[in-house]
Parts: C-alpha cells; sequence; structure tokens
C-alpha cells in the first residue's frame, strides 16, 4: 500500500502498565469494603458489591486505586465457591493515573481477570490482573495484584 501524495498516516502510540498494587478486602466490621445485597435461599443468585481499597505495598501505604463493582454468584453447584463473576471499575485515585479507569472482567476463583477497556490515561486498554492471596485472617484478605495492560494514551495538545 502506498500512500497518495499529501496524505498521512498517523498510529497512535501504544504504552505499557505493569504494576503491582495490594487490595484490602474486609468483610465485617465498622471498615468493610464489601457488602451482600441479594441473598436468596441459596448461594446461587448471590450478589456481593465491592469497593475495595488498592495500596502501593501489602501493610497499607499510599492508596492508589478503588476496585469498585458487583460480584454474582454465577454456579448453580458451587461445590467449591466458584462462579463468582465479576464485573468491575478499577478508579485510580492518585498519582499520575489519577480519574483513570480500567475496567475488568472475570470469573473470581481464577485469579486472573481480563482488563476490557480503560478510560483517561488507559484508553482502548487491554491486559489482565493476576491476583494472588498474600494474608488472609478472620474478616481481611490482603490480596497482591499483578496488572499488566497496553493502552493508547490520548493525544496530548501540541
Amino acid at each position: 500500500m502506498s500512500l497518495e501524495p499529501g496524505k498521512i498516516q498517523i498510529f497512535p502510540t501504544t504504552k505499557n502498565l505493569k504494576i503491582n498494587l495490594y487490595m484490602r478486602q474486609i468483610t465485617q466490621g465498622p471498615n468493610k469494603n464489601q457488602i451482600l445485597v441479594i441473598n436468596p435461599n441459596s448461594k446461587f443468585g448471590e450478589i456481593v458489591v465491592n469497593d475495595w481499597r488498592l495500596y502501593d505495598s501489602r501493610d497499607g501505604g499510599n492508596l492508589i486505586a478503588r476496585f469498585q463493582g458487583p460480584n454474582i454468584n454465577a454456579s448453580v453447584d458451587n461445590l467449591q465457591n466458584e462462579g463468582w463473576y465479576i464485573s468491575s471499575n478499577l478508579l485510580f485515585v492518585g498519582g499520575s493515573y489519577k480519574d483513570s479507569t480500567l475496567q475488568v472482567m472475570g470469573v473470581f476463583q481464577t485469579n486472573n481477570w481480563s482488563i476490557v477497556g480503560g478510560t483517561g490515561e488507559f484508553s482502548k486498554a487491554s491486559g489482565n490482573l493476576i491476583m494472588s492471596i498474600e494474608q488472609e485472617a478472620t474478616n481481611l484478605r490482603v490480596m497482591k495484584i499483578a496488572i499488566s495492560a497496553t493502552y493508547t494514551p490520548p493525544k496530548q495538545a501540541a
């Protein structure tokens, strides 16, 4: 394919994001950050809404983002507490990515979720999040979230 005289092709620049954050899931008490909003007679159909905080260190540190959205138990069998569907926004609240989002989908138990879009700095984002449990107590679970994404940042004014 050749260019016609006077025609210019512009290819957007993509960037990569690789970052580890630590998510704190608090299920009970005054600081809980998730709540059961629909509780049918079985586990199937339960809906939990979360507003999990993500920090730059395992022990808390700086608040970087919030993981907000519903979790739906979509497994009829649910023998091993499997089948929690997640569709959430990861909203960056601090740092250079403030007010940008990543849209995340997946099944909670796989520990590997898809990044299916983004806003702000993360326009046209795709990639994945890999979750691993770092600490587990009665009402607290700390999870390492390894984010790997490719995105097209918005054009900068000339």
